[in-house]
């Protein structure tokens, strides 16, 4: 799948996109993420701010807060997450440990990998809402606060820097863009 229908197949199940004054600007839907063919590609999470890609540090298989940025290696295990749904939102499994990505409390709402249960609320499901067309950018949402992003810590452009969940604002360190992965 090319990156052109990844974000075509991600745009028709999450949001409207309207252009308002040269802009690009979208409005969030309230219905599930069409993942189609994404259940079964891998793709890395890239900020808008730094291009370094979402990262589970040191290829860990714990659960906890281990997200980090760090820059993009397409053979790194740790960088690659694949879609799945989840009733009306989506999972995001790193494909080293199989985990979900997760955030919530127990986490001190940092971002990190969980174990991915079927039909429970443990902190792993994301709504996705595009919110610029130009590019292919997303705001990645939690479930359990739906008014917060998947962002890079203080925008930071350094290698390792947390990711974390925080107001939802508009910022390039709240924008993710999906890169698909081609596996040899």
């Amino acid at each position: 799948m090319t990156s052109q229908n990844l974000r075509s197949v991600l745009a028709a199940g999450v949001c409207t996109a309207a252009l308002v004054g040269g802009t690009v600007t979208a409005e969030a839907k309230e219905q599930p993420l069409q993942v189609g063919t994404l259940a079964s590609e891998y793709v890395q999470l890239r900020a808008e701010h730094s291009g370094k890609c979402l990262d589970i540090i040191a290829d860990t298989m714990e659960e906890g807060p281990f997200a980090v940025q760090s820059e993009c290696t397409v053979g790194e295990d740790s960088q690659k997450f694949s879609f799945s749904e989840e009733y009306s939102f989506v999972r995001v499994q790193a494909k080293h440990s199989g985990r979900c990505l997760s955030t919530g409390p127990d986490f001190k709402w940092k971002a990190g990998q969980r174990w991915c249960w079927e039909n429970s609320t443990n902190n792993a499901d994301w709504r996705v809402v595009m919110v610029k067309i130009a590019g292919g950018f997303y705001e990645l949402r939690p479930r359990i606060a739906l008014d917060y992003c998947l962002s890079v810590e203080d925008g930071s452009m350094k290698d390792n820097a947390s990711v974390n969940v925080s107001r939802c604002a508009g910022l390039a360190n709240q924008h993710w863009q999906f890169q698909p992965i081609k596996e040899a």
